[in-house]
């Protein structure tokens, strides 16, 4: 930690607030309240935490654009419980639960709902499916996790600003799939590797995060440990009751990493060694993880609902979540030539690197609001 990224982090324990921050912009401009995640604008100074996440630097932007657009700016984290204040709101934006609340408290306000994710029903439905299937098939009694809430924000939204696909939109009943926008959101590697070419070791990645069970992780180490000839790197959190559930099956070919920054030495090395990407996940909008991937050349291997339009056109799409559809993938990478892996991997690179950019989500973003007015 620099000196300035101390006395920065000091600062900001000592006078900002992770939970409310208030940007105006004139004395008499309209309110916005963004129900979102204000605490990435008090760590501009820290990379390695804005990093973590690409919404961390989104946050910025939906502020920034919020403002040019002559708003003030309420920010308030989408999970606090405080009293909402009482200010005349023309727009409400942001993820639930307090988006909700502020739709109830401020009726006459435009009510955008800031979908990051794929439809509430949808996400909990296939956490509970492929938690009993794993629960019956090992014997164990491990809780769903990911599960959201129920709520009702997109019925009480006047818009839907949905991060993912077409695909991500077909999660959602037929009702309301007319108020949804579509925004490309945005990438946080800025380290690439600087040559993309076929990889010799020709490895596996995969970036794990909570929800092992819904990102299909038991069905790619059941794949993975009948082809001791492959290797499979796992980056990320893994819960120790599914590992401990799977431990006869991590095989030497299956190795486990942990954390990573997308930035780091270690990363980016263990990308070199790779050629695909599996995301077997039962629920996304598209994840950061494969966008992240593909943006170092790697060519993706994902069920629909981790996956942008036309994504068979860089890889290969599963059909849903289990172990003989990701054989059926594994098996369809090792039927191109090593032209063909070469060739794929600089397509995806390239089209990463020009639509999901920070400057693509922004553009999105502004276009979107201005078409509020």
């Amino acid at each position: 930690m620099t000196l300035y990224q101390f006395f920065c982090k000091i600062y900001r324990r000592l006078f900002l607030s992770d939970e409310v921050v208030v940007h105006r912009t004139a004395k008499d401009a309209p309110w916005a309240l963004v129900s979102y995640i204000p605490f990435a604008l008090t760590h501009w100074y820290d990379d390695e935490f804005l990093d973590e996440h690409q919404s961390r630097r989104e946050m910025f932007v939906i502020d920034r654009v919020l403002r040019e657009a002559g708003y003030n700016v309420y920010n308030i984290a989408n999970s606090s419980k405080r009293k909402l204040p009482n200010k005349d709101f023309k727009l409400i934006f942001g993820l639930e639960p307090v988006f909700c609340k502020a739709c109830e408290e401020y009726p006459n306000a435009t009510k955008v709902y800031y979908a990051t994710g794929a439809y509430v029903d949808h996400q909990n439905g296939m956490i509970k499916k492929l938690t009993d299937e794993f629960n019956a098939k090992y014997a164990t009694k491990i809780p769903c996790r990911r599960t959201v809430e129920h709520h009702k924000a997109a019925y009480q939204a006047d818009k839907i600003l949905q991060i993912g696909s077409e695909y991500t939109k077909e999660t959602y009943p037929e009702e309301l799939r007319d108020k949804i926008t579509l925004i490309h959101q945005s990438t946080q590697s800025v380290r690439l590797l600087e040559k993309i070419d076929y990889a010799p070791e020709n490895e596996y990645f995969f970036m794990s995060s909570s929800g092992n069970i819904l990102k299909g992780v038991p069905q790619m180490v059941e794949c993975f440990a009948k082809h001791p000839e492959l290797k499979l790197h796992i980056v990320g959190p893994l819960e120790e009751d599914v590992v401990e559930a799977l431990k006869d099956l991590l095989t030497p070919n299956i190795v486990l990493h942990g954390f990573m920054n997308v930035n780091s030495d270690g990363y980016l090395n263990i990308l070199s060694k790779c050629n695909f990407i599996i995301y077997p996940s039962g629920s996304e909008g598209v994840p950061g993880a494969v966008l992240n991937s593909m943006k170092n050349g790697l060519i993706p291997v994902c069920t629909k609902w981790a996956s942008f339009e036309n994504i068979e056109d860089y890889g290969y799409v599963l059909s849903d979540v289990t172990e003989s559809e990701v054989e059926g993938g594994i098996q369809w990478t090792m039927s191109l030539t090593k032209e063909e892996i070469a060739q794929m991997k600089l397509k995806c690179m390239n089209m990463i690197s020009n639509v999901y950019t920070l400057r693509y989500f922004e553009k999105d973003f502004q276009e979107f609001i201005n078409n509020l007015k």
